[in-house]
């Protein structure tokens, strides 16, 4: 259960960033409320909301089933006019429409969720799991500039390095194949070595070694690491 306290005149609206979807980043929110703190409209709305509506002065002090807004508000009919009201408020305060959820339950628990966004220009970092693995998505639907997008970046680096935390750590084996395929591209490049010299060079260093010496099996392989790794590291080219 959430306790979501409403938030008096004066002090700091609490904003609830909701994971996935199509929602306005935290800071970007954050922006805005600032200015909405101190706008007499907005709280005018919202205090029009609270009345009308029998809410609380500062909200709801729980968000849960007990003042689940269904169930408050007694009947479909009655939440209806509520959600209508609140995208009046919504159009008054010349905020996007779809704003409007969020004033609305911000009227009822005293929290601000982040806004939902037009999902064709939606800009947010997402964590997806699946049964075969974990990865981190920066999802953009619409055209974005490098400033925008180094900006997302700055603004969702504390989101996405939680997720960067959830994510497993490699097997041990990939990170060695890695060391070993820049062994074989400085032997290449610097010590000017042909592949089957580099095969019977790193065979005897890694004879003991059996993990490493069940990679060095043929001189395919080697060429197949080097050109890897040459691509990966921007210096290889047709």
């Amino acid at each position: 259960m959430w306790k979501l306290k409403g938030n008096p005149k004066g002090s700091k609206i609490k904003i609830f960033k909701e994971k996935g979807g199509y929602t306005l980043s935290e800071a970007e929110t954050r922006k805005t409320i600032d200015l909405l703190e101190e706008s007499d409209h907005f709280w005018d709305g919202v205090d029009s909301l609270r009345k009308k509506y029998h809410i609380p002065e500062n909200g709801f002090p729980e968000f849960s089933r007990k003042y689940d807004l269904p169930y408050v508000m007694e009947t479909e009919n009655r939440l209806d006019k509520f959600f209508e009201d609140a995208k009046e408020v919504t159009l008054k305060l010349k905020l996007p429409a779809s704003w409007w959820s969020s004033i609305a339950y911000f009227a009822a628990y005293g929290i601000f969720f982040t806004p939902e966004v037009d999902p064709s220009e939606a800009r947010f970092v997402e964590l997806e799991r699946t049964p075969d693995e974990v990865v981190v998505k920066l999802i953009l639907r619409g055209e974005t500039s490098k400033l925008e997008l180094q900006k997302l970046i700055y603004e969702e680096w504390p989101n996405i390095k939680g997720f960067v935390a959830d994510l497993p750590t490699p097997p041990k084996h990939k990170m060695r194949r890695v060391a070993l395929a820049k062994e074989i591209v400085g032997l290449r490049d610097d010590k000017k070595l042909k592949f089957s010299e580099i095969l019977t060079k790193l065979s005897s260093k890694y004879e003991e070694d059996e993990e490493l010496s069940n990679l060095l099996v043929s001189e395919e392989y080697i060429k197949m690491l080097y050109y890897r790794w040459k691509r990966k590291s921007n210096t290889y080219s047709q």
